[in-house]
């Protein structure tokens, strides 16, 4: 249950009603101007240091400075009181601290300006900037990073609705919500350390605690400083400090691309000058509590109640005020961005599209509405029958049954224009309503086919064309916003490409699109290509990759893309690209693969893999090496005697005890007509001899048609790399032919 004491162990209801009187005291010294306001600052635990003014800096580090020229820093530019850019000029606590320390050090420094932080994050990854002022050192970070010693030190603190209880600590919670901007220090460690609550991400600190306020959330983790600014600045005070968090204070500092190690020593030195009166100054310029000195209160009771209620119901007012035109910036933002993403697909559809009101005047005519019907100046606000010759009245009637709730269309009209020329047409018009559900007008689409009946008749005979055209028709196209990683649009063909219908396919995000390895690839190919647009964002490049995609049923197919980027009227950069299916290619690609490295009638590896592996294989971890040679006796009497069938069917039967002998990493190759050869990596001559008498004794007997299966070996084995592969292939083949001598000696000396 919520505990009536704060930690002071004061009654709630004390605490209510000091508030209370300290609002109303405020508010009459105001009215009478007759009160004493002084600044009380914000007090923060702070590093101290010397007091001298300039820092002296070594003859390498001032060369090295001359050689950076100013120093280039980004910031966050939405980050009161800390730091904000307004009007281009760089304001807040740590601008204050940043310019002090610079000026100590005679160093020149020039503000790069940013969108946001996450734009700031990116000029220093990819090295627009030298540094980050103000930032908390991460794991992640320090990846790109390296930090300068901490200048700013402000303890974390738990923001909470007043009814909430006062938290000792976040473990012994269940399930509640947190609260902070994304893309922070604080947000990684509160996902590592305390995975069991739940995280909501805002835009910006205003909109954490809004978040609590509004109970979207339970708590809000920001830093003492921001609390008391924002508490105080938006008059939240329905709200409260509801505990601390030890070991979770924020020590700032400033963030250097790594590569400039000179340069955080630099720094180090300035920040050392910093003292802590200088600090406590920055901080009581930008975040102070005011109090006013005490008056008697009999004297004024009746007319601070009175205030007080005013000020109440003023405070209130004014909050809802804000909240319903947050959500009108919200709407209005959402709303031109869909009209924005509309107008960009309705024009780079092939299908011409035109919005009528009830008049049957135009609200909206795209481009290629106007060209597909020749209709000069601009048509808005112009009636339909004044652009359109009237004897053709198919769609004048067609928006005449739409103004009365009908839908019609047609899949192969003819439509004349004024000079007589006519264009094939299909078209729909149905009507379009108004938030009351009554009729707005007419909405009619009209796609041009005149050149796709031209080539279906010219395509007629030809059935390859005819699966050309369908396999064009079944291209995907797809918008991806690249900061989000997840599709804002995907049309209909999907389905026919992988099987999901397009809800099922948005759903999805560019991880869950891809296979793992796919993933990666592209995931490595991102940094440069974005890096390359954003340096020219009005000349954006088609790229290409294939990849592979998971299908509904479980399968995998390769695609291929064609993208470009752009930026959204967010100023959020986002892919646009086709997708097309190209498994076919992919398995003729594979098959060609294979027949460039098999032997056509064995199946074995072919001479050209095997010389291509054999620097791979000659290496010392596949030391001992043995290389076997093979040479197939009586090929050319038993193709001479009785056919090549019969030769074909020998050399077949002797790769198969070849392969059989074979482990998966050995290598066995048809190199000749009747020759083979064996790479067993980490194989003793002694070893290679045993493989070789299996092999003789599994074909001792053997025989194809009439003729009996003898095969001729010799093997050496290297255990070094004094000895080349071209004088093992030697050795082998001079231990082949005197075995193969030997053996026909044997057998014509048993025959006689």
């Amino acid at each position: 249950m919520p505990s009536p004491h704060d930690r002071t162990g004061l009654p709630k209801r004390a605490i209510t009603i000091f508030l209370i009187c300290c609002i109303v005291v405020l508010a009459v010294l105001l009215l009478l101007l007759a009160f004493d306001r002084r600044p009380v600052p914000l007090k923060l635990p702070l590093a101290g240091g010397s007091s001298q003014e300039t820092v002296s800096l070594s003859a390498e580090e001032r060369e090295y400075l001359r050689g950076l020229g100013p120093v280039l820093i980004a910031v966050d530019p939405d980050w009161e009181p800390y730091e904000q850019i307004i009007a281009g000029q760089y304001r807040g606590i740590a601008a204050d601290l940043v310019h002090l320390i610079f000026s100590r050090l005679q160093v020149p420094y020039r503000l790069v300006p940013t969108r946001d932080w996450d734009e700031s994050l990116e000029a220093a990854k990819d090295g627009r900037v030298h540094l980050l002022a103000f930032l908390n050192k991460t794991a992640e970070r320090e990846r790109w990073l390296d930090f300068t010693d901490p200048y700013f030190t402000d303890p974390n603190v738990l923001i909470t609705r007043t009814e909430h209880p006062f938290i000792t600590d976040l473990a012994a919670l269940s399930s509640e919500t947190v609260a902070l901007p994304g893309g922070t220090s604080m947000e990684e460690r509160l996902r590592a350390e305390h995975p069991h609550l739940k995280i909501l991400l805002v835009p910006n600190e205003a909109d954490a605690f809004a978040a609590v306020e509004q109970k979207r959330a339970d708590i809000a983790l920001r830093s003492l400083t921001m609390a008391a600014y924002v508490i105080r600045k938006e008059g939240l005070f329905n709200l409260k400090i509801a505990g601390q968090m030890p070991g979770y204070a924020n020590s700032l500092r400033m963030g250097v691309v790594k590569g400039h190690p000179m340069l955080v020593r630099i720094l180090n030195k300035g920040i050392a000058t910093l003292t802590a009166q200088e600090i406590q100054q920055a901080v009581n310029r930008h975040v102070s509590i005011e109090v006013s000195t005490h008056i008697d209160r009999k004297s004024i009771i009746w007319a601070s109640v009175i205030l007080t209620i005013l000020i109440g119901m003023g405070s209130v007012w004014i909050v809802l005020l804000k909240r319903i035109n947050r959500r009108l910036v919200a709407q209005e933002l959402a709303l031109r961005q869909s009209q924005q993403m509309l107008g960009y697909i309705v024009e780079h559809l092939n299908t011409a599209v035109a919005v009528l009101d009830r008049d049957r005047r135009f609200i909206y005519v795209s481009r290629l509405y106007t060209a597909l019907f020749r209709i000069p100046g601009n048509p808005e606000h112009r009636r339909f029958d004044d652009l359109h010759d009237t004897h053709q009245a198919f769609l004048s009637e067609a928006i005449g049954r739409a103004l009365d709730g009908i839908v019609s269309n047609g899949d192969e009209d003819t439509y004349c224009h004024f000079d007589n020329s006519s264009v094939v047409i299909r078209w729909e018009c149905r009507p379009w309503f108004l938030v009351d559900g009554s009729i707005g007008g007419a909405l009619l689409y009209v796609e041009d086919i005149s050149a796709r009946k031209e080539f279906e008749k010219r395509l007629q005979s030809s059935e390859e064309l005819h699966r050309l055209l369908t396999e064009y028709s079944s291209d995907v196209i797809w918008i991806l916003n690249m900061r989000s990683r997840r599709f804002t649009y995907i049309s209909p063909a999907v389905r026919q490409l992988r099987g999901y219908s397009v809800a099922e396919a948005i759903g999805q995000d560019l991880q869950q699109s891809l296979v793992p390895d796919s993933y990666e690839m592209i995931m490595e190919r991102f940094p440069a290509v974005l890096r390359e647009f954003l340096a020219h964002p009005k000349e954006p490049k088609t790229h290409y990759a294939q990849v592979q995609q998971p299908c509904r049923d479980g399968s995998v197919i390769w695609v291929e893309f064609s993208m470009k980027y752009r930026l959204n009227g967010s100023g959020q950069i986002e892919a646009v690209g086709v997708s097309r299916n190209i498994e076919e290619r992919k398995r003729a690609e594979r098959e060609i693969t294979y027949l460039s490295y098999h032997d056509q009638l064995t199946g074995l590896f072919n001479r050209r893999y095997y010389e291509e592996n054999l620097l791979r294989y000659d290496t010392a971890d596949r030391f001992p090496l043995t290389l076997v040679m093979a040479d197939v006796n009586g090929l050319k009497h038993a193709n001479d005697s009785e056919g090549h069938d019969v030769g074909d069917a020998l050399l077949t039967t002797v790769a198969r005890e070849l392969e059989r002998a074979c482990r998966p990493e050995d290598i066995v190759a048809r190199i000749g007509g009747d020759e083979y050869v064996m790479l067993l990596p980490k194989t003793t001559s002694e070893e290679a001899a045993r493989v070789v008498s299996g092999i003789e004794e599994r074909l001792r007997g053997k025989r194809v048609a009439s003729s009996s299966v003898s095969v001729s070996f010799g093997w050496a084995t290297k255990y070094d790399t004094d000895v080349s592969i071209a004088k093992l292939f030697k050795t082998a083949e001079d231990m082949m032919y005197r075995r193969k001598r030997s053996e026909s000696n044997s057998r014509t000396a048993q025959h006689t």
